[in-house]
């Protein structure tokens, strides 16, 4: 089950030029890869610096498809993302293909993992930055 109807293999170039070395792929379940590379040819032999859900509006708004290309490794997967309930101890990890499906996790394994929550744009640029 997809999450939007970005496609798998797809790469992206933010619109903006001035972050012209940042990729995007869509990986498997429509979550998105973020790479530093001028080349999309060479995103397959990476693993990206970082994986989130993104706002497809946004995303679509933002970026700009450059073509479709073999997936990276660690995107051909589903990820697995963090989530907690607002008041409780307990943490879990799931996959975005089902999300009601919640496996519980100790503090470390959360702690490791990305936090199930969708992203913009202008979020994904601020952590390409700090990177």
């Amino acid at each position: 089950m997809q999450i939007t109807d970005l496609r798998a293999g797809d790469i992206y170039r933010p619109k903006d030029e001035r972050h012209g070395c940042l990729l995007a792929q869509v990986g498997e379940g429509s979550d998105v890869g973020f790479f530093r590379l001028a080349s999309a040819v060479a995103v397959s032999l990476q693993d990206p610096l970082f994986r989130v859900v993104m706002s497809q509006s946004d995303f679509k708004k933002g970026w700009r498809r450059i073509g479709n290309f073999p997936l990276s490794k660690s995107l051909q997967e589903l990820a697995w993302y963090g989530d907690s309930d607002i008041g409780h101890d307990q943490k879990y990890k799931v996959r975005i293909n089902n999300v009601d499906h919640r496996v519980a996790v100790d503090e470390a394994t959360y702690q490791a993992l990305e936090r199930l929550a969708v992203w913009e744009t202008v979020h994904v640029i601020k952590r390409y930055e700090a990177a």
